[in-house]
């Protein structure tokens, strides 16, 4: 993931640690972010662009313009173009089918 997650590119609206999150989620294990925090970064990517950020924090918040064009859901295409099957075999892979078997026997 390192091409789209070089340092300096970090911006709180855009391109934070729930992008990386979801992401290394999806690479790691196949799945998503819970979506209730993805719905947080894109009410706060619609209050940006009302103006409302740069009001509550007085104008202190500046985009970061290596984040301006970030995608997490092109960005997941890519992933999910170069996802191995072999991931589903790693160990936190493994332990993810395992709490699945668990919890369906429950």
């Amino acid at each position: 993931m390192d091409p789209f997650f070089e340092p300096g590119s970090y911006d709180i609206l855009r391109k934070n640690c729930n992008s990386f999150t979801d992401c290394a989620l999806f690479l790691l294990l196949g799945e998503r972010l819970q979506e209730e925090f993805r719905e947080v970064d894109r009410l706060g990517l619609s209050a940006d662009k009302l103006g409302l950020i740069r009001l509550l924090t007085m104008c202190d918040y500046t985009p970061n313009p290596l984040a301006q064009d970030f995608d997490t859901d092109l960005v997941l295409q890519v992933i999910g173009r170069r996802h191995l099957p072999e991931a589903v075999n790693s160990p936190a892979g493994m332990l993810v089918a395992e709490g699945r078997l668990v919890a369906e026997s429950n």
